[in-house]
């Protein structure tokens, strides 16, 4: 049997830290269940601690973005690196709404290099019932790498404008997160490096930061979310500047950009 140790909330770590975490699954919401996937992040702060089980639930084919956010109430930490967080919801979203009055709480289990997430949440604003049971592995950053960006943004290919505007669509990609408060804006500003080539998964930001899109896997489309045709398409990149009148910056990423 193991013998945990009750430590301090804010004695988890010495300073700032973020742990990011692949996660795969499934989730009941009000008993109708589907598989979820996207990520765990886990923010050790000094004035506080959270975690953000954020990505897709797929149900009847349908990919419907979510996040359930929590902070720590308890942590019980081994030596050999296994710990046990318990959580209580904070706040979150389904399908581009927001979760009202966040109920319950779940527990994070495991250590830095993978760990289970199980968790129970009712909305009662909403009047939404979540289960769900989850596997995460250690990611090495924020970002998924741009190969994996320009595939996870095609299989959104059809879906609807009014879930997903382009920088949702973008946050989904490239962080798995697609309800992440990052703007086509930031990524012009904050995300990777300008490039001159046009490389599969790079992000492509208008110059005055109002319309942004992903160049999908064969490197000669760009999807997008087309507010006239209400839903997200593929454009050849011939097109680019029908929608980036004012120019536009080919931005690319990786881990190492923030290490």
């Amino acid at each position: 049997m193991k013998v945990l140790g009750l430590i301090l909330l804010l004695g988890f770590v010495v300073c700032d830290e973020k742990h990011y975490y692949h996660q795969s699954g499934i989730m009941d919401v009000d008993n109708k269940r589907g598989n979820i996937f996207g990520v765990v992040i886990v923010e050790l702060l000094k004035d506080v601690n959270l975690t953000h089980l954020a990505g897709m639930y797929v149900v009847d084919k349908v990919h419907i973005p979510f996040h359930i956010s929590g902070k720590f109430t308890r942590i019980r930490k081994e030596s050999n690196d296994y710990f046990e967080i318990n959580i209580t919801a904070y706040e979150g979203s389904f399908g581009g709404r927001n979760l009202k009055k966040l109920t319950g709480g779940g527990l994070l289990a495991g250590s830095w290099e993978k760990a289970d997430y199980f968790g129970r949440y009712h909305a009662e604003g909403n009047n939404l019932l979540f289960n769900f049971s989850t596997n995460g592995k250690k990611h090495p950053c924020e970002y998924y790498t741009m190969e994996e960006a320009a595939r996870r943004a095609a299989y959104l290919v059809g879906e609807s404008h009014s879930t997903y505007k382009n920088n949702h669509l973008l946050n989904h990609a490239v962080f798995g997160f697609s309800y992440l408060k990052t703007t086509c804006k930031d990524y012009l500003y904050n995300v990777g490096t300008a490039t001159k080539e046009e490389k599969p998964g790079a992000v492509i930001v208008g110059n005055d930061g109002n319309y942004c899109a992903i160049i999908d896997h064969e490197g000669n489309k760009f999807i997008h979310s087309d507010s006239n045709k209400k839903m997200i398409i593929m454009t050849p990149m011939v097109l680019l500047k029908n929608y980036f009148r004012n120019g536009y910056t080919i931005k690319e990423y990786k881990c190492a950009t923030h290490n």
